[in-house]
């Protein structure tokens, strides 16, 4: 118990002392403030909740380690986000010069999507976190509580239900 007091008394410490900096370090990897603040307290917050049992010798390069970390999984997800919305609105209007081309797109799409409606409710959440989120299968096994195996069966009933869903034109 000690041991904790004493880790939470130096990364309160360490906060004082380093969070302007840490605050600009990541401002300047991440070019956002809000985002690079939010990441600042996520760090404090992961490094305490790590507690004593780590025993970190060197408490500030630790924190600015799992802060820099943290901004790369921000970076990584900003970049999925944006490249999802590029390729929605491509979907949405491709503004390409052939409209039959056009209409089966949005019909492959909306047999798409009903295809993932109709996976069974585990497999559609694994799916989605794997396809839309980009989660590894050991991530998306970790956040649900299920094994790696599992979530790849998941990922290959899915895959194959909509492959067949979009072979047979909706059919099924």
């Amino acid at each position: 118990m000690n041991q904790d007091r004493n880790h939470t008394q130096r990364l309160l410490a360490l906060y004082r002392e380093a969070q302007r900096e840490l605050h600009a370090f990541l401002a300047a990897r991440l070019h956002n403030r809000e985002q690079a603040a939010d990441v600042a307290q996520e760090a404090f917050a992961q490094v305490l909740a790590a507690g004593a049992e780590g025993s970190v010798a060197d408490l500030r390069g630790y924190l600015f380690r799992t802060a820099a970390n943290l901004s790369v999984d921000e970076l990584r997800r900003r970049e999925v986000r944006n490249r999802h919305a590029a390729t929605a609105a491509t979907l949405e209007n491709p503004g390409g010069p052939d409209p039959a081309r056009t209409l089966a797109g949005r019909e492959q799409l909306a047999l798409l999507r009903q295809a993932i409606d109709e996976l069974p409710p585990r497999c559609r959440e694994v799916f989605l976190l794997h396809r839309f989120r980009e989660l590894s299968y050991p991530e998306i096994a970790a956040q649900l509580g299920i094994s790696r195996n599992m979530v790849e069966k998941h990922i290959v009933r899915a895959l194959a239900h909509c492959r067949a869903r979009l072979e047979g034109g909706g059919s099924g």
